[in-house]
């Protein structure tokens, strides 16, 4: 326990010394800068959850519109607008299929 509170009081020291002569309009960019990637972290989470819901909740319909374009690959971004996104994208893919007809 001695231990790990000499450590954390190192770790302080270090701080104090890499911060020392910084002004404080300098320690408030590079705040800024890490809540800055803290939330950028956070969206690229959020839109893969998006991503792995729509995976999830219409597997069926990818699927099908897979099998409907003969390739594994869906078109870029496909996912990231949802079902509704899905849906278009079927709509636009038999639009243009039977344009040809």
């Amino acid at each position: 326990m001695i231990f790990i509170h000499l450590i954390l009081k190192i770790l302080f020291l270090f701080k104090k010394i890499k911060d020392f002569g910084k002004s404080e309009e300098e320690k408030l960019k590079e705040k800024e800068l890490r809540r800055e990637a803290i939330r950028n972290k956070i969206k690229a989470v959020a839109r893969l959850s998006r991503v792995f819901k729509v995976l999830r909740e219409e597997r069926e319909t990818i699927t099908e519109l897979k099998k409907k374009m003969g390739t594994d690959n869906l078109p870029a971004g496909l996912l990231n607008d949802g079902a509704a996104g899905i849906r278009n994208g079927m709509l636009s893919f038999f639009s243009f299929f039977f344009s040809f007809f």
